[in-house]
């Protein structure tokens, strides 16, 4: 009976990373319960050291087979007696708002608890786990406040959110996924790293977000981004591999389309576009859906709350409006900032002899943070667009920052009378040809006075 309770928890967070498992999960259905092969199972079949709690969950589990409704809840508490009995306190209140007979929850201390700890690579106690359709789901790890277990509680039961899992068993994941990159399987690697991107999504971007500390949403935002950068690095002409993205891709824009009241799951939509080079297809995506009125406002709000990582796409095709949309506020730009000044500083700190690589990156910033500024003029939001500028001129010095900023004012059809005094900044030789196409907009150039 033990050997299934481990098989039941380590299959879900294997799940992707062999051939031999199952498809990725869609959150719009549940998936038949997923049977990993271990190479030695003595440990887990001696019937003889099986606690009669171990057995009730075991059993509680199977139950959840076969009636997709059901779950059942592993909650491992810490050694701590006070510590212990506060989160049995607070699960007494929780749970009075659900249906006990088909969602038992279970408490372990002590073997019991170290037990499900290995076999769900959960690495502290107190910990958290949700089982559906006879596999973890939802898992969680440290303490919660009453708001936040309520929250967790929800998400368990949301029947249309992914699977997701606890940092330390993600993480657990990316390293699996990582080796199989590293030994040229691309086509399993591929598919953990979808999975873990999708639990990623839903735990930093869903509306359970809030049960998470903002230090381990960083952490989770960096993994994240890690998976997608090994993911791109993968053989994107390996027809498994695009088919992966596909089926990901398609997962996450149902799942837009089903929560009209959400922009959830249009984030990884957009990544896996881009590491797969569809950006006709974001466009085609943005177009159609700010010309639907019933879609407009949806498509705005998708592109504040995701948008950042298309800011080069839309430079690129002068999508000037839409990249405004991108911009909640200029602390964004700040951000980016602050990002590109500590990449230049670990670019300097391995080779301070490579000027191009500091350069390029100082450049790009820049010109970025002038696009977004000839943006937000077009969007109508002057004051922000000033105030980008400053941040700016703060970032790259008075002359690099007034050439790009007039610049990309040209360029957006957003120049005002105020970026005529910005000319007296620039080199009149090295710019002669933007202060040529500056005085061409203006009748006189103001002065001073």
């Amino acid at each position: 009976m033990t050997s299934q309770l481990h098989t039941a928890i380590t299959a879900a967070l294997l799940i992707g990373l062999s051939s031999t498992t199952s498809a990725t999960t869609a959150p719009e259905s549940a998936p038949d319960s997923t049977t990993t092969t271990y190479e030695s199972t003595d440990q887990f079949t001696q019937e003889q050291t099986i606690s009669t709690q171990m057995m009730a969950i075991n059993d509680a589990v199977e139950a959840t087979k076969s009636d997709p409704s059901a779950m059942c809840f592993v909650v491992v508490l810490p050694e701590n007696y006070e510590q212990a009995r506060a989160i049995r306190d607070q699960w007494t209140s929780a749970r009075s708002n659900f249906n006990q007979t088909n969602h038992p929850v279970f408490f372990v201390r002590g073997e019991d608890a170290q037990f499900v700890m290995e076999n769900a690579f959960i690495q502290s106690a107190p910990a958290t786990i949700a089982f559906r359709n006879g596999r973890p789901y939802h898992s969680r790890t440290g303490t919660f406040t009453e708001k936040n277990l309520h929250a967790f509680i929800a998400l368990a039961f949301d029947q249309s959110a992914p699977l997701t899992n606890a940092p330390d068993q993600t993480k657990y994941l990316f390293e699996s996924m990582s080796q199989l990159a590293f030994n040229d399987q691309d086509a399993p690697a591929a598919q953990g790293a979808c999975q873990i991107m999708l639990n990623l999504h839903a735990l930093i971007a869903g509306p359970y977000v809030s049960t998470f500390s903002k230090s381990d949403l960083q952490d989770m935002t960096d993994l994240y981004n890690q998976t997608n950068m090994t993911l791109a690095s993968l053989d994107l002409e390996d027809q498994s591999v695009i088919d992966q993205i596909n089926h990901t891709s398609s997962i996450a824009m149902k799942t837009w389309n089903k929560r009209t009241n959400s922009t959830f799951g249009i984030g990884i939509w957009f990544d896996l576009a881009l590491t797969t080079g569809n950006e006709a297809d974001i466009l085609a995506w943005i177009d159609e859906g700010l010309a639907s009125p019933s879609n407009a406002k949806r498509v705005e709000q998708s592109l504040a709350d995701f948008g950042q990582p298309l800011a080069q796409l839309l430079i690129a095709n002068n999508r000037y409006e839409e990249l405004a949309m991108t911009i909640t506020s200029p602390t964004q730009i700040q951000e980016q900032f602050e990002n590109a000044s500590v990449l230049a500083d670990e670019i300097a700190a391995i080779d301070s002899s490579n000027s191009e690589s500091l350069q390029h990156l100082m450049n790009s910033a820049t010109e970025q943070a002038a696009a977004y500024h000839a943006a937000l003029l077009l969007a109508g939001r002057d004051s922000q667009a000033w105030e980008v500028a400053q941040l700016t001129e703060d970032f790259a010095g008075p002359e690099a920052a007034s050439a790009a900023i007039c610049a990309a004012a040209i360029n957006a059809g957003s120049l005002q009378d105020r970026h005529a005094f910005l000319i007296k900044n620039l080199d009149q030789a090295q710019h002669a040809s933007l202060i040529q196409a500056m005085n061409t907009s203006f009748a006189v150039v103001p002065t001073d006075d």
